[in-house]
C-alpha cells in the first residue's frame, strides 16, 4: 500500500463558514491551502498536516485558529491576517515574509528561519506588538 495522495484544500474551501460548525480538522494529507480557503471561518480549526503552503488571504479572519502546529513551507500575502494565530512554525527554506502575512493578527511568537533575507514586513508587526 503506498502513502495517501497529497492534496489541497481548494481556493474559497471553507470561506465565510459561520453555521453551527464548531471545528474543523484538516488531514495529513492536505498540503496545501489555497487563497482563501478558510477566510473569515469561525469554526476551530485543527491542522493535522506538516509542510504546509499557504495562499493569499487563505486564513484570513479565521478568529478561531490560534496554533498552526504543522511547519509551514511558504506564505503569500495575508495569509494570516486578522487571525487568531499566536504561534507559528516556519520552515528553514523561507526566505522572506510577503506582505501583510500576519496583518492585525495575534500572532505572539514565531521562530524566524536561519535563511530569512527579508523581514521589512516582519518589523512591522513586532513594532505593533511591543
Amino acid at each position: 500500500m503506498g502513502s495517501a495522495p497529497t492534496v489541497p484544500a481548494g481556493e474559497e474551501s471553507f470561506a465565510e463558514l459561520t453555521s453551527d460548525i464548531k471545528y474543523i480538522i484538516v488531514p495529513e494529507t492536505v498540503r496545501k491551502f489555497d487563497s482563501y480557503s478558510f477566510k473569515n471561518v469561525e469554526a476551530e480549526i485543527y491542522i493535522l498536516a506538516d509542510g504546509i503552503d499557504v495562499g493569499t488571504s487563505a486564513f484570513d479572519g479565521a478568529s478561531n485558529l490560534q496554533n498552526f502546529n504543522g511547519e509551514v513551507h511558504s506564505l503569500s500575502t495575508r495569509s494570516f491576517a486578522r487571525s487568531g494565530i499566536e504561534t507559528i512554525n516556519l520552515c528553514d527554506d523561507i526566505k522572506y515574509i510577503p506582505q501583510a502575512a500576519f496583518e492585525n493578527s495575534k500572532l505572539k511568537e514565531i521562530e524566524l528561519p536561519l535563511n530569512l533575507e527579508d523581514i521589512q514586513y516582519l518589523r512591522l508587526i513586532l513594532i505593533h506588538h511591543l
